[in-house]
């Protein structure tokens, strides 16, 4: 499965479509998905607080670092992109028009 993201590295342009049309860090909520699945399958419900305190470490962490460096590489387009586009949680954001 391809997903593109090679042509866009090589030339530089940032990747809105497919999985980043619905999340900005896809990686980190596959990783949320697969802790919340093996919490119910093993039923081990003290992890739940760990999604907590990783929601708050990356959420700082995302701010200060690939944020800040994604808008000084691609300005006025991620700004744009941010607003349309959730940080973590895969839910389309609704504009008021």
């Amino acid at each position: 499965m391809r997903s593109g993201m090679d042509e866009n590295i090589t030339e530089n342009k940032l990747k809105t479509d497919g999985i980043y049309a619905w999340v900005r860090n896809p990686m980190y909520t596959g990783c949320w998905f697969m802790i919340i699945g093996t919490t119910f399958m093993w039923h081990n419900y003290f992890v739940f607080p760990m999604i907590l305190i990783d929601w708050i470490i990356l959420t700082v962490v995302l701010i200060k670092t690939e944020e800040k460096w994604l808008s000084d590489v691609y300005g006025a387009e991620y700004e744009a992109y941010k607003k349309r586009v959730n940080r973590l949680i895969p839910i389309k954001k609704f504009r008021n028009s």
